[in-house]
């Protein structure tokens, strides 16, 4: 084994710890589906991250008026949008929010899209990911760039995701 097997191992064996009790799925599907968009952190000291995104969101055809918003919180390491409506989205419009203040940062127009079916989750097809970087004066810096998702770490989330009660009303 690999060293950066062993600790990605590790990795994923103590986020299994964290995300065990963020996920709650809903008891009925009644015809709406869930979006699970995973987030990779870097490094994994969740206590340091200094802010959220908030994510808009748009069923197709794309509008002016967002369909909803969900916030991504690095230190959970992913997010769930639950009962929407089976459709197209447009999942676009990253934005950083500062704990705190709630002031917002510069915005992303980058996205993606993804179609919603009832009674499924369905991954999106990018995850979060967020770098703390420390610079030499001791402040931080919270960098976030959407990459294609860690095969390994969907695996990962849906076996913690069908361990979770009402998991059986769902395809996962």
């Amino acid at each position: 084994m690999s060293c950066s097997h062993f600790i990605r191992s590790i990795i994923l064996t103590v986020m299994s710890v964290i995300i065990a009790g963020c996920a709650t799925l809903p008891s009925e599907p009644n015809n709406t589906g869930i979006v699970v968009i995973p987030i990779d952190q870097h490094p994994s000291q969740s206590s340091d991250f200094f802010g959220t995104y908030s994510l808009n969101y748009y069923l197709a055809p794309v509008q002016e008026k967002r369909t909803g918003m969900v916030t991504l919180d690095p230190s959970k390491n992913y997010a769930l949008i639950k009962n929407l409506e089976p459709g197209n989205y447009r999942f676009t419009g990253l934005q950083f929010v500062y704990d705190g203040s709630g002031k917002r940062g510069s915005g992303s127009s980058r996205g993606f899209n993804i179609e919603v079916k009832p009674g499924m989750v369905t991954f999106a097809p990018e995850m979060l990911r967020v770098h703390l970087k420390r610079r030499s004066n001791g402040r931080r810096t919270q960098l976030k760039s959407f990459q294609p998702v860690d095969v390994e770490l969907v695996e990962h989330i849906k076996e913690l995701l069908k361990n979770e009660k009402n998991s059986s009303v769902w395809q996962i």
